[in-house]
């Protein structure tokens, strides 16, 4: 797993995969709740058509979601494929108790109990934190910017349509706020 590569030695709790799997410093990896994978035998076949109709995509399994990605697919083709797999996907959706989440080129579908915004509450529940600062640039980060509290300080990277109170248009002015919050010194890589 990457986070733990990059900040498993540091004092800090993770969140992974939108909130499935959360860890706390120096623990093991572990979830909210158990979560019920046997709904990956009915979608993946669905998925697999669409890779096989659609040259360039590919289906991502993690542990409690599968993606469909059309990154390297011709982009007309792409747009018209995802549309087709989100109406296609639907009914098994509401009778699995599924989401489907469509994301930057990505079709992801997952247990609805997963979400960043749940991991938080959870967190905030536990430890009561006197402030509460949240950056995200995608679509999954609407769950966690409607659930925090009023007085969160949410911020959207990009400029979109969000849940969130505030809006920077790129990671470089989440990278200097962050820098200024921590009160170190950075040099802007060459």
């Amino acid at each position: 797993m990457s986070m733990e590569q990059w900040l498993g030695r540091l004092s800090l709790y993770l969140v992974a995969e939108h909130g499935a799997w959360l860890r706390e410093p120096g623990g093991d990896w572990w979830n909210l709740e158990p979560l019920n994978q046997e709904w990956k035998r009915e979608i993946r076949p669905i998925l697999e058509l669409y890779v096989d109709r659609t040259p360039g995509s590919l289906i991502e399994e993690k542990n409690f979601s599968l993606v469909w990605h059309y990154r390297k697919v011709e982009i007309g083709l792409g747009v018209n494929r995802a549309r087709q797999l989100a109406d296609t996907l639907a009914p098994f959706a509401s009778n699995l108790r599924l989401r489907i989440q469509e994301g930057a080129k990505v079709i992801e579908i997952k247990n609805t109990s997963i979400n960043k915004g749940r991991a938080a509450l959870h967190l905030l529940e536990r430890f009561r934190p006197d402030f509460v600062l949240a950056f995200g640039d995608d679509l999954t980060d609407e769950d966690l910017f409607s659930m925090l509290p009023a007085e969160a300080h949410t911020v959207k990277v990009g400029m979109s349509a969000t849940a969130a109170k505030h809006m920077v248009p790129s990671f470089r002015e989440v990278r200097n706020a962050l820098i200024e919050l921590g009160g170190m010194p950075y040099e802007t890589p060459a």
